[in-house]
């Protein structure tokens, strides 16, 4: 059984999946791998949105700028009008830091969030979910084989075949 908010999320109805989703956010991997490459990220970002609520094109487009702007976007316009062809593995990485965020969720997960990014950019996401942490009080859970991620988190796990073999606390 796995429990999250009192509910045993192991055996959600279908109907209740929508619930789950609000509350957990998921940064992937490759997140341009995730995007479709031949609708727009603003057109992405709108269907995302209104997987969850009703909302207008104006309102997810204000949401997205707003996220933009605290994913140090320098022309969310750009962002919103390109193709994820046209960004680059950074700027992509922080649109799928953006689509997890668009519901406010209290739990983000992200698999290896750094992994396909230089060290430059993977610093920058770093800071990024960090400062979410702070600002917004999300927790944070990161699987990554990436060592730079220990400097920024609160608590570290590490993991052999499935099994916590050493933590670190700060």
């Amino acid at each position: 059984k796995i429990y999250f908010s009192g509910h045993d999320i192991s055996r959600l109805k279908n109907r209740e999946v929508p619930f789950l989703r609000r509350q957990i956010g998921m940064i992937f991997q490759d997140a341009g791998a995730s995007l479709c490459p031949i609708r727009t990220i603003g057109e992405q970002i709108y269907e995302s949105m209104c997987a969850h609520k009703k909302v207008t094109r104006s309102e997810a487009k204000s949401r997205a700028m707003e996220l933009f702007d605290k994913l140090n976007f320098k022309d969310s316009q750009r962002v919103w009008d390109s193709y994820p062809f046209e960004l680059s593995g950074g700027m992509n990485q922080r649109v799928g830091i953006a689509i997890a965020m668009l519901m406010n969720p209290p739990i983000l997960f992200a698999d290896e969030p750094t992994g396909n990014l230089d060290s430059a950019n993977a610093h920058d996401v770093l800071e990024i979910l960090q400062k979410l942490n702070s600002e917004k009080n999300v927790t944070i859970m990161m699987v990554t084989h990436d060592s730079m991620v220990a400097s920024y988190s609160q608590k570290v796990l590490f993991l052999r075949d499935g099994v916590i073999e050493h933590v670190i606390e700060k």
